[in-house]
């Protein structure tokens, strides 16, 4: 008989390469405000909403305490009418 030498290897166990958690920046813009002078259309006491003509829009202003009944007023708003990131305020 002959000497058999048998060398077993023995599977590596599989590993997976830990990545390193991810860290997500929260990045916030600043947004510039800006001003314009706009039309009023009316004003709804009991609700205190204040509608206005912005850029040729009728928006209505919320939470508005009080009007003095002026034909404008100065509307502070910022990003662009049409966009998810518009808002406007006195």
């Amino acid at each position: 008989m002959e000497n058999i030498n048998e060398t077993i290897v023995a599977d590596k166990p599989k590993t997976r390469k830990k990545s390193a958690p991810k860290v997500v920046k929260e990045v916030v813009f600043e947004q510039e405000v800006k001003t314009k002078v706009c039309n009023v259309i009316s004003y709804n006491e009991p609700t205190k909403e204040l509608y206005v003509v912005f850029d040729g829009y009728g928006i209505a202003i919320k939470n508005v305490e009080s009007y003095d009944g002026s034909k404008s007023v100065r509307v502070k708003y910022t990003g662009e009418i049409g966009n998810a990131d518009f808002n406007c305020k006195l």
